[in-house]
């Protein structure tokens, strides 16, 4: 038999080893990425610096499943999800989701959900529902001073549901959180491109199904690069919101203020100033004329505008989207 301490002791390592296990398994294991996993650091290059707020990582297996982990910091109290959308493109709508939710004082749970223009929606067929429960899988979750961590598993589908996309299938990655109100309802996340919790988005689209090497920096890692290379590939995302507000001030000032006042001249000024027509017109018809010319070029500013900020490229109603899509807000 063996002493009583040298028993206690073993006890103490055994338990100990338990607990360093447990942790591991409940952090994002950085390590890793490169090897066993592929990983997205947020911001760029922020591994190097060891300031990341947000890292995704997934790892594909023959079966179909795909490991995938997400981690937050805790630099924003009150954020209670986090997500990852599969993208066509590099603007939000028409994306799946799948999102991680810590509520208060409930246990974490993970979902399916679907950006409908700008707005976030939940599964609401009996066909979407079961596809949740057939290809999500929740393997750990937990939320302390640390930050939040997720760690779920997700089935390569056909593409059925729109819920649960195809991983076999090139996407921009989107990757967001925020607040929500329960487990299938989100707050929207930051607006603002300065904001911690505004969305990162890869400028490269990515396929979750094939293995290879972790999502390439820039060379050298410097951030005079990244802001080099970022600029001469995409807009400076400041950029592109200041375009979008100009393109909105210039259209609401345009139609609201000039054409709308154009109108009301004709309507309600013919019996002002009658006795007075410069170079043979009455006022309100100069009014009215003035005006709206005045905001044709205006209107056309702002159009340019808005086809600058989005790369040139159409995301309105079209032909080849769904009913839900041309008619939601956004």
């Amino acid at each position: 038999m063996f002493p009583l301490s040298f028993r206690k002791e073993e006890e103490f390592y055994v338990a100990l080893t338990w607990i360093d296990k447990k942790l591991v398994a409940g952090h994002f294991e950085q390590s890793t990425c490169d090897k066993q996993k592929k990983c997205i650091f947020s911001p760029v290059v922020c591994e190097k610096r060891n300031d990341c707020n947000l890292i995704f990582s997934y790892s594909p297996h023959e079966d179909g499943w795909v490991d995938m982990e997400m981690f937050s910091t805790n630099d924003v109290p009150s954020n209670s999800y986090m997500a990852v959308g599969f993208s066509e493109d590099d603007s939000m709508g028409d994306d799946a989701v799948t999102q991680c939710v810590f509520l208060a004082g409930g246990e974490p749970t993970a979902h399916f959900s679907f950006n409908v223009g700008k707005s976030n929606v939940p599964p609401s067929d009996e066909i979407d529902k079961a596809a949740e429960e057939e290809n999500l899988k929740l393997v750990h979750a937990h939320k302390g001073e640390d930050g939040m961590y997720c760690h779920w598993r997700q089935k390569n589908t056909n593409g059925e549901s729109k819920f649960a996309p195809v991983l076999d299938k090139d996407h921009h990655i989107f990757l967001a959180r925020g607040k929500a109100r329960d487990g299938r309802s989100l707050d929207i996340h930051g607006l603002d491109p300065t904001s911690v919790n505004y969305p990162y988005i890869t400028d490269k689209k990515l396929n979750m199904m094939k293995r290879g090497t972790n999502i390439p920096a820039p060379p050298n890692g410097t951030e005079a690069k990244v802001a080099e290379e970022t600029s001469e590939s995409s807009m400076d995302p400041q950029t592109r919101i200041w375009l979008i507000k100009v393109h909105g001030m210039l259209m609401i000032f345009a139609w609201i203020v000039m054409v709308a006042s154009a109108v009301l001249s004709a309507r309600y000024l013919r019996d002002h100033f009658s006795k007075s027509a410069p170079w043979g017109l009455k006022w309100w018809f100069h009014i009215h004329r003035t005006l709206n010319i005045a905001a044709v070029p205006l209107i056309l500013i702002s159009t340019l505008l808005i086809f600058i900020a989005k790369d040139w490229t159409w995301r309105g109603p079209s032909v080849n989207k769904s009913s839900s899509a041309n008619t939601g807000a956004g």
